[in-house]
């Protein structure tokens, strides 16, 4: 635009009449070729400048030239367009090639593109065997949890089981050792709520499994959580029978209070509440094997009693020996532990019943290294009785932490931490 107005400007100056004459005709008659050289090398150099641009715009517009290096060259003031470098497949350089040719009809293309070697591999579609191998990988995890939640289920179940077990036998033994009648019978009651509470526990096992996986079920839980009612229940009846107290009607026993969010949340208070209740069964166990008899007044004349069987001074032995700890596996006193298992052992043999030896720990420490070391406490005495000659047929371990404290003083003279021995019922076999 710049250089046509100055034309116009120029032409119009040599056409206007002037005075001047013929000298001032020759300047511009000079000065009209030269005007003329310099407009028509600005046009093609911009008409070059422009076809460079588009020539750019295009090649950089393509998605599958980035990263790829192209040269633009433009020669013969615009008439020629030469594109050279590399292309990373033959469908982008016949995509810049076409677009090229449509935006610039008017120049002649060269087309000096090279196309990357291997350019030509075609790539499978792997997207569906991802998808496949992603989805097993899921399918595998969910197996996985399942598989998890059916092994802690199960060893829950099987655990507040035993220990079921374990509070029927000891609230036998319990109405056995009772002089109370009343009393014992209240206690009957109790084992045989335990053992019905067993009873009502073994057909949950089955159905438990068949739920993990159905977060919509809800029966189980429910079942759980009255099963867990019913032992509370238990554990109040225990305690009122041991106070003396009557046991409280079924109409004042409290109703459907529990209401766990999840299956894994009612076994695990299921399987606290029979930990109670085979502690307090313990407990009364215990409290009863250590209540002296009554005093016995025998008339004159004194008719020696018949000397008892090796059964019968092996359980009066237990009944009022144990040996005691000072802190984790260390006797309180040595030389007292060494006699104890020296008498223990002779009465062993000569009986040839099965003993329980039972560990038990204070209050000090977490419940699960309370429940290792009654544990590991009770397996100690055990090989310390095997190296004296006792077979290990006759010997049974059990830790229960502190299921039945004696005092409430902790520390390492708590006589709580001690090992005890229980003489095993007739049939009772090997653990």
């Amino acid at each position: 635009t710049a250089l046509t107005t100055d034309l116009a400007t120029k032409l119009e100056a040599i056409r206007r009449p002037s005075g001047t004459g013929p000298l001032k005709v020759i300047p511009a008659l000079i000065l009209l070729p030269l005007l003329g050289w310099y407009g028509w090398g600005v046009y093609t150099d911009a008409r070059a400048a422009a076809i460079r641009s588009t020539a750019e715009r295009i090649i950089a517009a393509d998605p599958g030239m980035t990263g790829y290096p192209a040269q633009v060259d433009v020669a013969d003031r615009g008439k020629t367009l030469a594109v050279s470098g590399l292309t990373p497949s033959l469908q982008a350089k016949d995509r810049i090639v076409s677009e090229l040719k449509r935006s610039l009809p008017y120049v002649t293309l060269h087309d000096r593109l090279n196309v990357v070697a291997g350019s030509g591999i075609v790539i499978p579609d792997v997207s569906p065997e991802f998808a496949r191998v992603r989805e097993e990988a899921h399918q595998d995890v969910i197996n996985a949890v399942n598989d998890a939640s059916r092994a802690t289920l199960g060893r829950t179940n099987a655990r507040a089981e035993w220990r079921l077990q374990q509070a029927a036998a000891d609230l036998t033994h319990a109405v056995q050792a009772s002089a109370d009648k009343a009393q014992a019978e209240a206690l009957k009651l109790n084992a045989g709520e335990a053992e019905a509470v067993i009873a009502a526990l073994k057909p949950l096992g089955s159905t438990a499994d068949a739920m993990v996986s159905d977060a919509s079920g809800n029966q189980p839980v429910a079942a759980y959580d009255a099963l867990s009612l019913r032992l509370d229940s238990l554990a109040g009846d225990i305690l009122r029978t041991t106070a003396g107290e009557p046991r409280a009607p079924a109409a004042a026993k409290p109703g459907a209070a529990i209401a766990s969010p999840s299956l894994a949340a009612a076994t695990e208070q299921f399987a606290a509440n029979a930990e109670r209740v085979a502690a307090l069964a313990a407990t009364v166990a215990v409290a009863k094997s250590l209540r002296p008899p009554p005093p016995v007044i025998v008339p004159a004349p004194v008719i020696q009693a018949p000397k008892p069987s090796p059964r019968d001074q092996l359980d009066a032995w237990t009944r009022s020996h144990a040996i005691f700890f000072s802190s984790n596996l260390d006797y309180r006193s040595p030389d007292s532990a060494t006699r104890y298992l020296d008498e223990l052992a002779q009465m062993i043999k000569a009986a040839g019943v099965l003993v329980r030896v039972v560990g038990y720990t204070d209050e000090v420490g977490a419940l699960n290294r309370n429940e290792t070391l009654a544990q590991d406490r009770a397996e100690k005495i055990r090989g310390a009785l095997s190296a004296l000659g006792v077979p290990s047929a006759l010997l049974v371990t059990v830790g229960r932490a502190n299921a039945s404290d004696l005092s409430a003083t902790r520390g390492s003279t708590s006589p709580n931490r001690r090992v005890q021995f229980e003489v095993g019922f007739e049939g009772e076999a090997q653990q």
